[in-house]
């Protein structure tokens, strides 16, 4: 019995957190909210008593509950019931008395009326569990199967009657609005040892009798609040009956905007938008020139479509860096170096400072320092000379940035004089250290050697009109757009009109999201660039 009473309240007890426990989506109004249950139930009964055969038999019980309001899944209640039926049960029982005799078996008339509180879950649409703790006032009458007093009752050595407790676990499951199937079990528990007219003084027992019962029948429902859109506002008070499922309203039924941006919250896709901003019809300030950047912010309204913009939604600056315009870059030999010297003079500096700059600017390049002498002295001195210089200019540089592998140096003395030797101005034209970028293949590549070229981005540099280069091929960008479905069919425009288009994807702080840029390319020069452009002007 104890076992039986342990899991008892453990049931009750794990029900009573899962109820507790649960976080609901919204506030609703719980369908029996306000509402009256007339209950009609039959079942049986199973008592434990001094005998070692009790049995089943019947019971019937009438009902009345009523429900709280309740805005939860879980829902208080009141119930008043009454019941009647029989225990009884047979067989063998110790029996220490003198004076009593061992009777066979017993039948015990039992009525009572009494109430409690309910608690019921709204578990599913038809599914409603619940559990009942309350107490009545029990009338017992034990007899004989020929309806005759047993003896002690008989003598009346104990009352008729006695309270119990009652605890209860059942469900409802509802057929219709107003109808529902119930089950139920409970445990009576009484301070009593008679219902079997055995008491402990006779069986020496230590435990008092106690009773079991198993019902089944229907209820009926009247009245209620009703929510027939189930917002959580009753019918009578809500001025927004139709509200779609899952939609936070006020106490009035109102749709809720948080922002108060005229969108309510459930149809707004831009939640806490500023006081005063204008909105389109989901709650999004508004975006006149389609930039990304909304109006409110918009220091540069009407850009232009497929035109990149900063946070402000002004076009992003386009950093042009342009082509290299001289190829070749003279160091005077008199100016730079100090006769008969290959040491760097400080006058040579400006010029190498302009030097390191071009060669940032274009990272894809190459160049040779190539050095030279007129032809006073020794052909084998010169030849070590002008290598000399050409290598201070060349640690120059990579001592300020620029990577070794990118330069060639060469010693060439005397030869290719670029000036009359016979001549001193003609001697000091041919003193001299020349940086010369390098067309074509590295000075090491066999010129037999095909070298594939692939189009390096990393190193693109935008030579204006939106024209970019890796300092081999060339491409440029038609347009650029935050939504890459709409990049996407732009490419697939152009594609069709027999351009090469492609997709570029842009993401970086000075951007306002993630642009897709379509571009054309790859071509060979600039020139063949330009005619492409000018075919799609026209």
């Amino acid at each position: 019995m104890k076992t039986f009473t342990i899991l008892f309240y453990l049931i009750v007890l794990l029900i009573s957190q899962n109820i507790f426990s649960q976080q609901f989506d919204k506030k609703q109004i719980n369908p029996l909210s306000n509402t009256v249950a007339i209950n009609l139930e039959g079942g049986g009964t199973y008592a434990r008593t001094d005998f070692n055969n009790d049995q089943i038999s019947y019971i019937g019980q009438f009902s009345l509950d009523y429900f709280f309001p309740s805005s939860s899944k879980g829902v208080f209640g009141l119930r008043g019931y009454s019941y009647y039926g029989e225990l009884k049960g047979k067989g063998l029982y110790y029996n220490i008395s003198t004076k009593w005799p061992t009777i066979p078996e017993y039948f015990t008339e039992i009525a009572a009326i009494g109430g409690g509180l309910t608690f019921t879950i709204n578990a599913s649409k038809v599914f409603y569990p619940y559990v009942f703790l309350g107490a009545d006032y029990l009338y017992f009458n034990p007899k004989d199967k020929n309806g005759n007093k047993l003896p002690l009752n008989k003598a009346n050595v104990y009352k008729n009657n006695s309270w119990s407790a009652v605890g209860e676990l059942g469900a409802r499951f509802f057929v219709s609005n107003s109808i529902s199937l119930n089950f139920a079990v409970n445990y009576h528990y009484l301070p009593i040892d008679e219902l079997d007219d055995v008491d402990n003084a006779i069986s020496n027992g230590r435990t008092n009798d106690l009773f079991l019962t198993g019902r089944a029948g229907i209820s009926f429902y009247f009245g209620g609040t009703k929510d027939s859109d189930n917002d959580g506002v009753s019918n009578e008070n809500d001025l927004f009956p139709d509200t779609p499922p899952s939609v936070t309203v006020d106490k009035v039924g109102g749709h809720v905007d948080s922002d108060k941006d005229g969108v309510p919250d459930f149809m707004d896709k831009c939640p806490n938008t500023p006081i005063n901003v204008k909105v389109d019809s989901i709650g999004c300030p508004l975006d006149s020139d389609n930039d990304g950047v909304p109006d409110y912010r918009d220091l540069c309204s009407n850009t232009p479509v497929g035109t990149e913009v900063n946070k402000d939604g002004c076009p992003v600056e386009e950093k042009v860096i342009k082509p290299i315009e001289k190829s070749e870059i003279i160091l005077s030999g008199a100016v730079s170096f100090a006769s008969g010297k290959s040491e760097l003079l400080p006058a040579a500096y400006p010029e190498l400072e302009k030097v390191v700059i071009e060669m940032e600017n274009h990272p894809d390049t190459k160049w040779e320092i190539n050095g030279y002498t007129d032809n006073t002295g020794s052909y084998a001195l010169n030849k070590r000379l002008s290598k000399a210089r050409a290598q201070s200019v060349y640690y120059y540089l990579i001592n300020n940035g620029i990577d070794g592998t990118r330069l060639f140096v060469n010693g060439y003395g005397p030869d290719y004089p670029i000036a009359d030797n016979s001549t001193a101005s003609g001697k000091a034209q041919n003193r001299r250290v020349a940086i010369v970028l390098v067309t074509g293949e590295n000075p090491e590549v066999s010129k037999d050697v095909k070298v594939k070229r692939t189009y390096n981005s990393a190193i693109e540099r935008n030579v204006g009109k939106m024209i970019f280069t890796d300092g081999s091929l060339y491409c440029f960008q038609v347009s650029s757009w935050h939504s890459m479905v709409k990049a996407e069919s732009e490419a697939k425009r152009l594609q069709s009109k027999g351009y090469k288009a492609f997709i570029v994807i842009a993401d970086s702080p000075q951007l306002v999201g993630t642009w897709y840029r379509v571009r054309i390319g790859y071509f060979n020069s600039l020139d063949e660039v330009n005619k492409v452009i000018a075919e799609l002007v026209k």
